[in-house]
């Protein structure tokens, strides 16, 4: 992977939030035969992309979503499986994901908590994290999502705090998205509001549409 692009910004309000898409793309031969030549204009598709929502003024990240085969290419692809199989049980997609070779399947639940990587998270959301429940989502509108969805209480250093969501690949555990409310503080007793909430999305396996 060598090669860096960035979209936008979009501006999605300009008074709340802007967002941006990198991309990392192989600009190796990527699976084609020694003395091939690329087509002018070729380029591979994206090993790995990342969407960001800031907000513009206090430079915080309000969503991240992150897709691509180095982090969710095991969980798309069961999800795949798992689509094909509407029959199938909670307790049969789990032993579905043991038998893929996932660390974190709903059987893991204690293993997944230990691994959560909240000191690490911290400098990123820029804010502490403290987790109020944690469930494995295997479907959502009858379509697989195969992921740990953690709700979270939010709390930044200035004494802001607000609720956000977080959701984890099971195979590895890594982060595939984070998402969060705007913060509020209590000023003179009363509690102020930052802004509207980032909205949740229903189905946290599927990156964000272009």
């Amino acid at each position: 992977m060598d090669e860096n692009v960035m979209g936008g910004p979009e501006i999605r309000d300009s008074g709340i939030t802007n967002s941006f898409t990198l991309q990392l793309r192989d600009l190796g031969l990527n699976g084609l035969r020694p003395g091939t030549q690329k087509a002018d204009g070729w380029c591979s598709e994206p090993v790995l992309q990342a969407r960001f929502r800031f907000d513009p003024q206090k430079h915080e990240l309000f969503e991240l979503w992150v897709w691509g085969h180095p982090v969710t290419g095991r969980q798309f692809e069961l999800a795949k499986e798992v689509d094909g199989h509407r029959e199938w049980s909670y307790e049969r997609i789990s032993a579905a994901l043991n038998d893929a070779g996932a660390k974190y399947g709903p059987d893991h639940r204690e293993q997944f908590l230990h691994a959560l990587p909240l000191e690490s998270l911290r400098p990123f959301v820029g804010g502490e994290l403290k987790v109020e429940s944690v469930e494995f989502q295997a479907r959502f509108d009858d379509a697989a999502t195969l992921c740990w969805w953690v709700e979270a209480k939010w709390r930044s250093p200035d004494g802001r705090e607000t609720e956000c969501r977080l959701t984890f690949e099971p195979f590895e555990g890594r982060l595939e998205s984070f998402s969060r409310d705007f913060a509020t503080r209590k000023v003179g007793g009363r509690t102020t509001d930052s802004g509207q909430g980032a909205k949740r999305d229903p189905s946290p396996v599927h990156p964000p549409k272009k």
